[in-house]
């Protein structure tokens, strides 16, 4: 059962102020995809919370000081919403019957 009411995406670590946090609960940025089936399960996961996503930045003068800022995607916007079905919906149409790879990024 989820919890929370965002859907994380990460790879587990988060750097927060220096010191480095591991997430209990999130989805991968990298999955395999091998049916159908999975896809369907996949993209009703992804697009049942608003999309969360933990982002390090450096600026060019400083690269020793790195911020992290969290990236809020509302799935619920009807527009957004549309563009991630209609990305997913080409991806799955143009390998059906294969295994897909999908990144987040």
């Amino acid at each position: 059962a989820a919890r929370g009411g965002f859907n994380v995406f990460g790879d587990g670590l988060v750097r927060l102020d220096g010191q480095l946090y591991r997430l209990s609960s999130y989805i991968k940025r990298y999955v395999e995809l091998t049916n159908y089936c999975d896809y369907k399960d996949y993209r009703e996961t992804i697009l049942s919370k608003p999309m969360l996503f933990f982002i390090n930045v450096q600026t060019k003068k400083d690269t020793s000081k790195e911020r992290t800022y969290a990236f809020l995607v509302n799935t619920r916007h009807p527009k957004i919403r549309r563009q991630i079905e209609r990305g997913m919906d080409m991806v799955i149409s143009s390998v059906i019957g294969e295994s897909y790879r999908l990144q987040v990024q």
